[in-house]
């Protein structure tokens, strides 16, 4: 069981940074400019704090230094100017690092939403209909979008984390090595707390995929008026209810269990952190007693280790959640990677749009993907140009597959089926769409304007608009 988790942990580790490195390459192909902006800032915005106690700290020893006797030195003068400046510039920097942030948020959703709808056109019908897959979508649906987002901001602060934890480690190695062992090692269980934490998240989103499917399934029911009405007339409100609230019940149930865990190790990670930082101050002030330290200095010191901590404590707690989300990150990218289940010809056969071809099918044999039954055997039809048939049949019978395989949503298990000649395996399936004219029993309703409802047909563009 050991050798699982580890093995698991240290794939997800190697996801995490496949990860990074691809939304990094999506930004920097495109908008390199704003990347830029957007790191300079970010290193001035942590560079700040240690300005401010530098200066303060300087200040402090000037004074003391100074006390007595009576005048303002040039000294005190510059060290004061530097230190208003050093508290003015952050506030100007922090301005811009949040106008940058949002235009990186809007780039971001636009592009990453562009690219769904996109993949969302590509993937093809059998993939829909696949309950494996449509695990994969739901995870996407309900949780991968809005992380993947947060996966991509936290990049940045994880690297304001690190430019932090840098500049603080060559303040305090001024001071002493082994105060940044202490303080490291007292830092490290908040990491493993968060990471943790977030393999069992993902456990349960992981575990609980076909709870999460059956539950939206049944709250759709309370969104679609025609399943609604049908709710309502046969009083089946209060069971669709009640079952819904025990499917969320008992997922949050162990939600909850694993944020308890969490909550009893937050204790044990501050506990260790904060007796690490307390050891290193109990000494630096000990240092300053004995005259080894001036006053400003220990200040300074003494702010170092605050914000080594925090930076820290900060790039724990973002790398711990950054793995959690690159858990799902990870679902998002495989969908967007998914294989189509349909190979279609690099150049088909273009069919003649003026021609109406015979269509034929020749011993069709058909049984769904990933099951035993077979719904077409040995199935022969041939359709001539102009004839008009009617195909009837039972529930079940295989009238909607039959369309389904004429529309190459899916390939036959075994025969051919011919357009116009050709193997329908060969054609291009943009000009087949074009002379197919198909409404099945669950249609879409557009919600458009007339003018709109006429003019999407086939092209969309607005040029048929205005036609």
């Amino acid at each position: 069981m050991t050798d699982a988790k580890t093995k698991f942990s240290l794939s997800a580790i190697r996801e995490l940074f496949q990860n990074t490195k691809r939304l990094a390459q999506l930004v920097w192909s495109e908008k390199k400019g704003l990347l830029i902006a957007l790191l300079t800032t970010f290193i001035l915005v942590s560079a700040g704090p240690f300005l401010q106690s530098g200066a303060r700290a300087l200040l402090i020893n000037g004074l003391v230094r100074s006390f007595g006797l009576g005048e303002i030195g040039s000294y005190l003068i510059l060290i004061t100017v530097l230190l208003i400046a050093a508290t003015i510039l952050p506030a100007v920097f922090i301005i811009i690092q949040v106008y940058c942030d949002r235009k990186f948020w809007f780039f971001l959703q636009e592009k990453l939403e562009s690219l769904f709808l996109q993949k969302r056109g590509e993937i093809d019908v059998a993939a829909y209909e696949d309950p494996k897959k449509n695990d994969l979508f739901q995870k996407v649906n309900e949780d991968g979008i809005w992380r993947i987002y947060n996966f991509s901001d936290r990049q940045l602060y994880i690297f304001q984390n690190v430019f932090e934890v840098i500049l603080a480690t060559i303040i305090l190695f001024a001071a002493s090595w082994w105060f940044l062992i202490i303080i490291i090692l007292s830092t490290v269980p908040q990491l493993v707390l968060e990471v943790r934490h977030g393999q069992r998240v993902w456990g349960i989103f992981h575990a609980r995929a076909e709870v999460k499917r059956r539950f939206w399934d049944l709250r759709s029911h309370f969104e679609q008026l025609p399943k609604l009405i049908e709710l309502k007339l046969f009083q089946n409100l209060a069971y669709f209810g009640q079952t819904i609230k025990g499917l969320l019940s008992s997922f949050y149930r162990d939600e909850l269990r694993n944020d308890r865990r969490r909550l009893w190790g937050e204790f044990v990670a501050l506990g260790i952190g904060q007796a690490g930082i307390g050891l290193v101050t109990v000494w630096l002030i000990l240092g300053a007693v004995r005259g080894e330290l001036q006053i400003g200095t220990l200040t300074f010191f003494l702010a170092s280790i605050g914000s080594l901590r925090q930076s820290l404590s900060g790039f724990f707690l973002n790398l711990g959640r950054q793995y959690q989300d690159g858990l799902f990150v990870t679902n998002v990218f495989n969908f967007l990677d998914l294989p189509p289940v349909i190979n279609k010809p690099l150049k088909g056969v273009i069919l003649n749009p003026h021609q109406t071809p015979e269509i034929s099918f020749d011993n069709v044999t058909f049984a769904y993907p990933g099951t035993n039954k077979v719904i077409l055997r040995n199935f022969s039809l041939k359709i001539s140009p102009g004839e008009k048939i009617a195909l009837v049949g039972t529930n079940g019978a295989g009238k909607t597959t039959l369309v389904k395989l004429l529309c190459r949503f899916y390939d036959p298990t075994e025969g051919r089926i011919s357009i116009g000649g050709h193997d329908l395996k060969d054609l291009n399936l943009e000009s087949w769409y074009t002379m197919l004219g198909v409404l099945f029993q669950d249609y879409a309703q557009y919600h458009l304007i007339v003018k709109e409802a006429i003019a999407i047909g086939r092209t969309g563009t607005s040029s048929s608009l205005e036609k």
